[in-house]
């Protein structure tokens, strides 16, 4: 992969990091002035240190050396320790206080946003790197904030201190120093641009490593059973590869930034020390002076070296936070209009208004579609994979945006109310309905969170799964595993049919939820179903068209278009495309192939 732009990703990219930053630390602000503060008076304490250090060589020089004036410099001295032992007590306690509430603000927030995410975006993202991203931020965010506050906050003030105290004795050493200083954070700054570019970078390669190998343990099955583990370690060494490539380039660039920099570094303190000695032999310092000089400029080099030295760890979380937050904050492609009012289903009524849809510019699969449902219809879709019957459900949930027209619920436009109240309004039950790594009891109930366990054992009932429920060692209290898969098929669909009945809302969506049961099963389920939906709007896929024979209406779809329209009956007697289908649905479920390659 590489940056079409570097530089205006970069800025782009720093732009909502900074933006967020301010957001989730607004809530710490209190701590974090207590923490500066305490910064501020540990910085002084330590340059009181060194006019300690030069009044005690200057008082030990005097020939009448005052054995009162050493026990109050040791007083002094005991002061300035005990104080800076205080300020590193108070500085920990601040960093327990902050750190929990920050991190639990960040996972609050990214956790929100990523929520609202429309369903394309968890269709081209894996689950697994998403959470490796929410974690490079929950973990990077509190260490570049340390590294800000005890690396270049603290180190800065010492600089600035230190400055103030070479003015007192000397204005051109001051000066001298004050121009090394300024050359090495100039040239720092000319190299953390590109530096935060390579860090990306090397942070989106890995975030690709960790992303594969997370597809991998979630289809570890096919894996298997496809023989197919030494070309995911090959797949996986090629990621690695990538990776190695770019992180190496990132260290390289570092390693001469170093290399340069600790040699102006040497060069100074030699200088430094050679002006010293000269000042030293021309009267110009006392004793004392030299050694609180000299330790002056110790501190400034250790402080620049360390703000240096840590640039390279800060890029590197820098490049993580930003590369996981280009994907995490990136505005939803379905949002709620300003103006969006609640939802109201009063009667249920479903239109399609001049509906143009397409997954791709090139591949449009509904034009201009008018289909008006009537209050508490209940409607079957049929027709081949890929003829538009689940994508026609899907722009009703607003799993999608139209890209012309509406889609009208009781007279109101799905992209003017607020999806919060449209998916309150709609039950969805998918073909393949994963499940939550919890109890079969908590999979239930989240579709009712206030749901009571006599409601919720009633919900299983309806949806056929309470013998079976029952007869698990742990029964509701058993763990279904990670996406159902302690269950079998037929076991998962019923209890994501019970948690959709615990849901109970006006208007029902259901794709194929009896392809995974048996012929006994499915009649019982489809019969309970029947009463469930006898006062709902419902629209109902399936291949097996026997469970649609008693819809109201069928809606047959072939490559996006409603080519036929009306009852079982009614559409047997034309002996069209549906007599084919119903022909054929006989002898097995319907599963044919599209001629178009389009999503259904």
């Amino acid at each position: 992969m590489m940056f079409n732009s570097p530089q205006e990703d970069i800025n782009r990219k720093r732009i909502n990091t900074f933006f967020f930053l301010r957001k989730v630390i607004h809530p710490i602000r209190l701590y974090l002035a207590v923490l500066i503060l305490i910064l501020v008076i540990y910085s002084g304490n330590v340059f009181v240190k060194t006019q300690i250090i030069k009044v005690l060589i200057d008082t030990v020089a005097e020939p009448s050396m005052s054995v009162h004036a050493l026990w109050t410099i040791f007083g002094y001295f005991g002061l300035v320790l005990f104080i800076e032992l205080l300020a590193y007590r108070l500085q920990e306690w601040c960093t327990l206080k902050y750190e929990p509430v920050l991190q639990g603000h960040i996972t609050a927030a990214i956790f929100k946003h990523v929520l609202q995410r429309e369903y394309r975006f968890f269709q081209s993202s894996l689950a697994g790197n998403l959470a490796a991203k929410v974690h490079d931020v929950i973990v990077c965010i509190p260490a570049v904030l340390a590294i800000f506050l005890y690396d270049y906050f603290i180190n800065f003030l010492f600089v600035v201190v230190a400055f103030a105290t070479l003015w007192g004795v000397s204005v051109g050493l001051a000066l001298s120093v004050m121009v090394w200083s300024l050359s090495a954070v100039l040239l720092a700054a000319v190299c953390t641009k590109p530096s935060t570019t390579l860090a990306s970078y090397a942070a989106e390669k890995f975030a690709q490593v960790t992303g594969y190998m997370t597809d991998v343990l979630d289809n570890v099955l096919t894996t298997r059973l496809f023989s197919a583990q030494i070309h995911a370690i090959e797949r996986l060494k090629q990621f690695q590869a990538q990776y190695s490539k770019a992180s190496q380039r990132y260290q390289w660039y570092m390693l001469r930034f170093y290399t340069l920099q600790s040699t102006g570094f040497q060069l100074y303190q030699g200088l430094c020390l050679l002006l010293l000695m000269r000042m030293h032999s021309q009267g110009l310092v006392t004793a004392g002076e030299f050694a609180m000089i000299l330790s002056i400029n110790l501190i400034i080099t250790d402080s620049l070296w360390k703000m240096f030295e840590r640039m390279q760890k800060l890029n590197t979380l820098w490049g993580n936070i930003q590369q996981a937050l280009q994907v995490l904050l990136a505005p939803s492609c379905i949002q709620d209009k300003p103006n969006a009012t609640p939802l109201v289903v009063y009667t249920g009524t479903i239109s399609f208004s001049n509906v143009t849809f397409g997954y791709t510019d090139k591949a449009v699969l509904f034009h201009q579609k008018n289909v008006h449902i009537a209050a508490k219809q209940k409607v079957g879709l049929v027709g081949y994979s890929g003829s538009g019957k689940t994508t026609f459900i899907n722009l009703i949930a607003r799993l999608y945006d139209v890209d012309s027209g509406a889609i009208l619920i009781d007279g109101q436009d799905i992209r003017a109310v607020t999806q919060e109240t449209l998916y309150k309004s709609i039950t969805v039950v998918a073909q393949d309905s994963p499940l939550f790594h919890s109890t079969i009891l908590e999979n239930i109930r989240y579709g009712n969170p206030n749901a009571t366990d006599h409601e919720i054992i009633e919900a299983a009932q309806k949806a056929c799964a309470h013998t079976f429920i029952m007869q698990l060692p742990q029964q509701y209290e058993t763990p279904v595993g990670a996406r159902g898969m302690c269950l079998s098929g037929g076991q998962k669909q019923r209890i994501a049919i019970a948690r959709a009945l615990l849901k109970d809302a006006p208007i029902v969506l259901l794709d194929e939820i009896t392809a995974h049961l048996d012929t006994s099963t499915e009649q019982q389920l489809t019969a309970s179903l029947a009463t469930w939906i006898h006062d709902k709007t419902a629209l109902v896929i399936s291949h097996k068209l026997t469970t649609l024979s008693q819809m109201d209406r069928i809606l047959v779809f072939h490559q996006g278009e409603i080519i036929e329209d009306g009852t079982h009956q009614a559409l047997l007697t034309q002996d069209g495309h549906y007599t084919k289908l119903w022909n054929r649905s006989d002898l097995k479920p319907f599963d044919h192939v599209a001629t178009q390659p389009t999503k259904s």
